[in-house]
C-alpha cells in the first residue's frame, strides 16, 4: 500500500437510509480494512454494522445538515 494513504479517513455524512449498507459492502470489496471510516448520522438514527470488517467510527449529530455532518467528520478524523 502507498505510504500516502496508509492514514486515510474517509467521512460519510447520512441520514442513515439503507443506501449506506449498500456502499460499506462495495468498499469492503475493494478497499483494504486499513483505511478509517466516519459515518455520521442524526440523533434519531442508528446504524448496525457489527458484521462489518471495515475500520469504522459513528458519530450521532444533533444537526442533519450534510455540512455540519461533514464537519463533525474531519474534526474526529
Amino acid at each position: 500500500m502507498n505510504d500516502n494513504f496508509k492514514n486515510l479517513t474517509i467521512v460519510i455524512p447520512t441520514l442513515g437510509d439503507s443506501k449506506i449498507f449498500k456502499l460499506l459492502n462495495n468498499f469492503e470489496k475493494i478497499i483494504s480494512n486499513k483505511f478509517n471510516f466516519i459515518i455520521i448520522l442524526p440523533d434519531n438514527k442508528k446504524l448496525d454494522i457489527n458484521n462489518s470488517n471495515l475500520n469504522i467510527k459513528i458519530i450521532q449529530s444533533d444537526n442533519k445538515g450534510q455540512v455540519y455532518q461533514r464537519y463533525l467528520g474531519f474534526k474526529n478524523s
